[in-house]
């Protein structure tokens, strides 16, 4: 089979025509979440590290129809890449009967500012 351009191609998806590169998009960011919830990062060093996952589809005839072709089956096999970051604890302070709060130094990530405490109270 001849590889399929994503850009610009339609995809007939149960009877309605969406952009597959939508499509994909949107499963892509669902298996991202999914496989994150599992990925285990507690004896990661700081940096980025490669996720992979892999997911298949399968559609009814007529289900699923890219370039005229009717699909039985769509796999997708995505790697993404989790960056790791441990930053600093600024501040930690604790009232024994109140709770505690700690601060995390400031880290950017693509342009974002991540500013970060956790707060706990004890309740009696």
């Amino acid at each position: 089979m001849a590889p399929i351009g994503v850009q610009g191609t339609k995809v007939r998806l149960y009877g309605k025509e969406v952009l597959l590169e939508d499509y994909l998009t949107a499963w892509t960011r669902e298996l991202y979440k999914e496989r994150l919830l599992g990925f285990d990062t507690a004896h990661l060093a700081e940096g980025v590290h490669p996720m992979t996952c892999s997911a298949k589809r399968s559609f009814g005839a007529g289900d699923c129809i890219i370039n005229s072709q009717d699909m039985e089956h769509v796999q997708l096999d995505p790697e993404f890449g989790v960056q790791i970051m441990r930053p600093a604890v600024i501040s930690h302070y604790e009232v024994a009967t109140r709770g505690r709060v700690i601060r995390l130094a400031k880290v950017t990530v693509r342009d974002l500012a991540i500013d970060t405490s956790f707060v706990t109270t004890l309740t009696d």
